[in-house]
């Protein structure tokens, strides 16, 4: 980064869902574009940083990997805590990682994050490179009949190939500054 970019802003971003939907492959694609087969299952919390340019400003995207399983809920506590945004992630081939996991995460938002009523949230279907039946409208039947969930948008994406992954970063980081009055 050149030094016109000197300050820069931190946005704490968790990425949240059931085992096994792909966090820890989707923030390594986007971080490192790179799409490993032999992921460790991640055990408590995980994260990593980003130095990105949204609109002239510097952004750094502190990135959290909150571990799916049960288990390890109580170690994600403090993914949560002061979250600006957050990418609720779910298996496009596992319908029950949306239907039945997506509302403990976000409630697990609200109890936890002093920031929920201005964290950008974002709903995220991964494994789109694979074949599934699910479908947008399955999406936004959930939502509609989830209202509590304040969902700003919905990707799909695809951790093995990049599709769509960068995108939902950047537009993430866009909202969280738009919202913050940052930029």
């Amino acid at each position: 980064m050149s030094n016109k970019y000197k300050k820069s802003c931190i946005f704490k971003i968790v990425l949240a869902g059931d085992g096994g939907v792909g966090k820890s492959s989707l923030i390594s694609r986007y971080v490192t574009n790179k799409f490993t087969t032999n992921y460790m299952m991640t055990i408590g919390l995980n994260f990593m940083t980003k130095n990105v340019i949204v609109d002239n400003k510097a952004i750094t995207f502190q990135i959290w990997d909150a571990a799916g399983q049960d288990r390890f809920r109580p170690f994600t506590d403090i993914a949560f805590q002061g979250a600006f945004g957050a990418l609720y992630v779910f298996d496009l081939t596992r319908p029950g990682t949306l239907f039945e996991g997506i509302n403990n995460w976000v409630e697990k938002n609200k109890e936890l994050n002093s920031q929920y009523n201005n964290c950008i949230q974002l709903l995220i279907g991964n494994k789109s490179d694979t074949p599934h039946d699910f479908d947008k409208e399955s999406v936004d039947d959930f939502l509609r009949e989830n209202p509590e969930i304040k969902i700003q948008g919905y990707y799909e994406t695809s951790a093995l190939t990049g599709d769509n992954v960068e995108t939902v970063f950047m537009d993430l980081g866009a909202l969280i500054a738009d919202r913050r009055k940052i930029i």
